[in-house]
C-alpha cells in the first residue's frame, strides 16, 4: 500500500504515514473501553490491517482507507472459557494468518473470508510468543524451546530446548535455509531442519542479552537488539557487520 501503520509498544495509538515522503498522515486511537489493551502487534494484509491487543482473545480488523474496525474475530468457544487466554503474535502466509496465543495453541484464519480456519495444538503448555515460515513449515518459539511444525497437518514434527533463558526474537532466513533465534541466555542460535530433524548449526556469543531480533535487506543482514545497541550480522558468515 501507500501508507505504513506504526505503533509503540504499549500503546493505544496507531500512526499512519505515507511511504513515499514519510510524511504523518493521521493516528487512529484506539477505544481502550473496545479492546482489552495497548497494542501488541499489527499486519497489513491487502487493504486489511490485522492488530492483536495484549490481554485480549480477539483480533480487530480495520480497513486501512476508511480507517474504521469492519470485523472483530475472536478465538472461539474452546478458549473463551479460559478468560486469560489471549494472543501475542501473527504470521501471514499465504492467505493465511496464524495467531500464537498465551495458551500455547495457534490459531490459523483465512484472511479472505475473515474466518477462524483451524488450530495447532503447540503441547508447549506456555505462550506462543514468536512465529516464522520457512520451506513450508511453521516455526513458533515460547519460553526456552524452538518448535517445527508441519502448518498443513496441524502437527509437531520435532522440538528443542538449547537456550537456557527466555527466547526473545525468532527470524527466518530463506537465502540460507535457517531460523535464528535469540534469547536473554546472552546467544544467538541458528537452526536448521534436515530429514525430519531440528538441529543447531551455529551458536553466536553476543555477550549481552538480547531483546529483540529483526531482518533487512531481504534477510542478508540480522539486527539484534540489546541492552543499550543493536548489532548487526551477515546471515551467510555470521561475521558482525
Amino acid at each position: 500500500g501507500d501508507e505504513v501503520w506504526i505503533t509503540v509498544s504499549k500503546s493505544n495509538i496507531i500512526s499512519i504515514y505515507t511511504k513515499a515522503n514519510g510524511a504523518h498522515n493521521g493516528n487512529i486511537t484506539v477505544n481502550e473501553m473496545m479492546a482489552g489493551g495497548t497494542i501488541a502487534t499489527l499486519k497489513r494484509i491487502g487493504k486489511m490491517v490485522w492488530v492483536v491487543f495484549e490481554k485480549d482473545p480477539r483480533l480487530f480488523i480495520y480497513h486501512s482507507e476508511a480507517r474504521v474496525v469492519v470485523k472483530i474475530l475472536d478465538i472461539g468457544t474452546e478458549s473463551q472459557q479460559q478468560e486469560t487466554t489471549f494472543f501475542l503474535c501473527m504470521l501471514y502466509h499465504q492467505q493465511h494468518a496464524y495467531c500464537g496465543d498465551s495458551k500455547g495453541v495457534i490459531t490459523v484464519w483465512n484472511t479472505k473470508a475473515l474466518m477462524k480456519i483451524d488450530t495447532i495444538q503447540t503441547g508447549l503448555g506456555f505462550p506462543v510468543s514468536f512465529l516464522a515460515i520457512l520451506k513450508g513449515k511453521l516455526w513458533c518459539a515460547g519460553e526456552k524451546q524452538v518448535l517445527v511444525l508441519d502448518h498443513l497437518e496441524c502437527t509437531v514434527l520435532d522440538t528443542q530446548n538449547e537456550h537456557t533463558k527466555m527466547i526473545t526474537g525468532l527470524v527466518a532466513i530463506n537465502s540460507q535455509r535457517a531460523v535464528w533465534s535469540c534469547s536473554r541466555d546472552c546467544s544467538i542460535i541458528v537452526w536448521e531442519f534436515l530429514d525430519g530433524r531440528l538441529s543447531k548449526k551455529k551458536v553466536i556469543d553476543l555477550k549481552e542479552e538480547a531483546r529483540c531480533m529483526t531482518t533487512r535487506n531481504g534477510g542478508l543482514e540480522v539486527l539484534v537488539c540489546l541492552n543499550r545497541k543493536t548489532v548487526i550480522y551477515c546471515s551467510s558468515t555470521y561475521q558482525k557487520l
